[in-house]
């Protein structure tokens, strides 16, 4: 049970799922340290002097009286919003997780009058009026462990689910052409869920990401949209901290963040054949300097903005201290 100091006011935080807040008290709640971010968000809000509330009950929410922030990472409809509008939308904040290939709502200009900040990833909608940019906040703190050798490792891997979307942008068709070609060729596994029509998929992964791509050379690393700058996933950097060069397709202003020298841009090939002709090129002493660059990339300054810590500091600088 949460236990809340009745003197101080309380930032709440809308969940999906009752079944989620956890992940704001216990780092090992969830595999590959998803739950990272999370508890270092609750640990700065709470040490700028709110409590700390992660809930379910939007109902319920419209009637508290404590309130100072409320802070949405849920799906939304109507009966949220409608409880929302019961505070002052200046008190309330939304950060917005997925594409609009997947859920347009969020991106719906009458957002406005319910949110007083909206934090976006994609740097089109940013205005530092009612849109703000933040960065997807990366769970891993550390690199694999025991990463088989080079000679020894599988060829290429994807750790991704099979959706389907018929927007234009979305990237779910080019990952099952990706994987359609690399199972043609073979030495290719797919983990994730839906890809039971493929000879090479080896079912959900039991264990962490990290422990399955670390066994590969490559791993196709596609975002869920193509080409919006500014949003960039864990799919890079699971790659990164598996010892894994990613085969990747995100931003078009990925190198703005990341060095090229760290990873493969699937934009600069025409075909997946010369795709697999440069990857088969590859020898130990060039798939190594890409490891470095990558583990070197991690370390500097300018990584520190996809850190845990960072996305914290973020929403501190839009909260007021209290009074």
């Amino acid at each position: 049970m949460i236990r809340k100091d009745p003197a101080k006011k309380t930032v709440y935080v809308l969940l999906e799922d009752c079944g989620n807040h956890d992940i704001f008290f216990d780092r090992s709640s969830r595999k590959d340290d998803y739950a990272v971010p999370y508890v270092y968000l609750r640990e700065a809000i709470e040490n700028l002097g709110y409590n700390f509330v992660p809930t379910f009950d939007y109902k319920g929410l419209g009637s508290y009286d404590d309130v100072a922030y409320i802070i949405s990472i849920t799906l939304l409809n109507q009966d949220i919003l409608d409880s929302l509008s019961k505070h002052p939308k200046e008190k309330c904040f939304l950060f917005v997780n997925e594409p609009y290939t997947t859920y347009g709502l969020f991106y719906d200009k009458r957002l406005r009058h319910y949110f007083g900040k909206i934090f976006v990833m994609f740097e089109e909608f940013v205005d530092n009026q009612s849109y703000f940019s933040y960065l997807h906040a990366q769970c891993n703190e550390k690199f694999a462990e025991n990463v088989p050798e080079f000679e020894d490792k599988k060829f290429c891997v994807m750790v991704q689910s099979n959706h389907f979307c018929p927007h234009p942008k979305s990237m779910y068709e080019e990952r099952r052409k990706a994987a359609r070609f690399f199972s043609s060729v073979g030495d290719f596994d797919l983990y994730g869920a839906r890809w039971n029509d493929f000879s090479c998929w080896k079912g959900a992964f039991k264990t962490g990401k990290l422990d399955v791509i670390k066994n590969y050379k490559f791993c196709l690393s596609y975002e869920n949209i193509h080409d919006q700058c500014g949003y960039i996933t864990e799919r890079i950097f699971d790659a990164f901290y598996a010892s894994c060069i990613p085969i990747y397709l995100g931003p078009k202003n990925i190198y703005d963040y990341i060095p090229k020298n760290c990873f493969i841009n699937l934009t600069e090939f025409s075909s997946y054949n010369d795709l697999y002709q440069f990857m088969n090129s590859i020898d130990k002493e060039t798939y190594h300097s890409y490891l470095s660059a990558a583990k070197e990339f991690i370390a500097s300054p300018e990584a520190s903005v996809f850190s845990s810590r960072h996305l914290a500091k973020t929403v501190l600088q839009h909260l007021n201290p209290p009074v």
